[in-house]
């Protein structure tokens, strides 16, 4: 007698972290910076066109990343060197670095952030497309480009 051990109220489907399990289902999410934009230009099949994420977004993330780790370092070793005691002195680094990263990388993280954004939504177009033919549904120029191989 074993019963669906899911709490009441939460999909089946959802991961541990609310992650929908990946189904046959599109997706019916909007990307937030197509509406923020209002109008997009759209593909000859009616699709949204999408953005191309910048060419070095992998670098400026990395560099995001080092740049407030190296923060945290800096905060960490000047009050080691203050004579903070050497457990206190990290956990005091980590409270006073997350918000002063906020406010000297803020343009850097909105950069690093809408592109991730851009990539997502694109990953996500690119699923969405696959799981269309998947499933047996084929765009305008999926149909033109399957007739032209049939006749050759």
């Amino acid at each position: 007698m074993h019963q669906n051990s899911s709490p009441a109220g939460v999909d089946p489907r959802e991961g541990s972290l609310g992650e929908t399990a990946i189904s046959d289902e599109p997706t019916d999410r909007k990307d937030s910076m197509d509406s923020a934009q209002g109008s997009t230009p759209h593909n000859p099949d009616g699709r949204p066109a999408l953005p191309e994420p910048p060419a070095d977004l992998n670098r400026q993330l990395a560099l995001y990343t080092l740049a407030r780790v190296g923060l945290f370092v800096v905060i960490a070793v000047i009050l080691i060197v203050a004579h903070v005691p050497l457990v206190v002195a990290p956990v005091i680094a980590i409270v006073v670095a997350l918000p002063l990263s906020m406010l000297l990388f803020r343009d850097w993280s909105q950069r690093v952030s809408a592109g991730l954004a851009t990539r997502a939504a694109q990953r996500r177009a690119t699923r969405d497309d696959l799981r269309a033919k998947l499933r047996g549904e084929f765009s305008d120029e999926d149909a033109e480009a399957t007739e032209g191989e049939s006749k050759d």
